[in-house]
């Protein structure tokens, strides 16, 4: 099992080491397809910021999304197909987190992987200050260098219990993983000529009482991910179904009265 250990005492936020090659088929896929975008002529202004994006790259195949943060000049890149989807799943699936974090995050038999992303900028002026997730949700971020951040890069700023700024520093092979309550930003750093690339992945509870709340932030970041019953979104009717059986015991219970 992978020892996760604890950020900053009073936090829910911790760090998490895995093997180097575990990202092979990971670095593969953003080699392949989001690199030859990135490279691309077209591009060259991208990165200024300045615009809303949330749209899938015209890519063939289109395996991944363009989703900007705001007006900033930092995108996610998240799976976009069944395919790259499983690509980030084979990983978590090798980090053992039901085991790591039993205790630390509700579930019922597993936690569930729900979207995994590349997060690519290559400046940041300002510090963006903000909450992944909605108060008391049960899930959490998993995030890491793809490749050694240069030396110029920006990393994380934190609070602390406290409401003092702390920072972590991203490091080869070790993973922050956060939830609900952890306020974080980009630590600004000047524009550069080296693309900070980052992978990230979100999961959490396989409980359908917890998910409404979960969703609010993960239906925002991706068009496909994963649901709490392990199927990938629109390809399932159970998510209906919980609303449905939910309901019936609503009416029983006070029916019963």
């Amino acid at each position: 099992m992978n020892a996760i250990k604890l950020l900053y005492p009073g936090l829910n936020a911790y760090t998490l080491a895995f093997q180097s090659d575990w990202l092979e088929e990971i670095r593969a896929s953003f080699a392949a397809e989001i690199s030859p975008f990135l490279e691309a002529q077209e591009q060259a202004e991208l990165f200024v910021g300045g615009r809303y994006l949330h749209q899938p790259l015209k890519t063939e195949p289109c395996d991944y999304a363009l989703i900007s943060y705001d007006t900033w000049p930092l995108y996610w890149f998240p799976n976009h197909s069944p395919a790259s989807w499983q690509i980030f799943h084979r990983f978590f699936e090798k980090l053992k987190l039901s085991q790591a974090l039993k205790g630390h995050l509700h579930f019922k038999r597993r936690l569930v992987m729900y979207a995994g992303f590349f997060v690519i900028g290559n400046r940041a002026l300002e510090e963006m200050w903000h909450f992944d997730y909605r108060p008391g949700a049960q899930a959490m971020t998993l995030i890491a260098p793809l490749f050694e951040l240069s030396p110029e890069h920006g990393h994380v700023l934190y609070q602390t219990p406290t409401q003092a700024s702390s920072r972590y520093t991203y490091r080869p092979n070790q993973a922050l993983i956060f939830g609900a309550g952890f306020y974080h930003s980009t630590e600004p750093y000047p524009p550069s000529s080296n693309f900070r690339v980052l992978f990230s992945l979100t999961f959490g509870s396989d409980d359908w009482q917890d998910w409404p709340l979960i969703k609010e932030n993960i239906a925002e970041q991706s068009v496909l991910y994963g649901l709490p019953c392990g199927h990938l979104s629109g390809r399932c009717d159970c998510e209906e179904r919980s609303k449905n059986s939910w309901f019936q015991r609503f009416k029983q219970k006070f029916s019963s009265k």
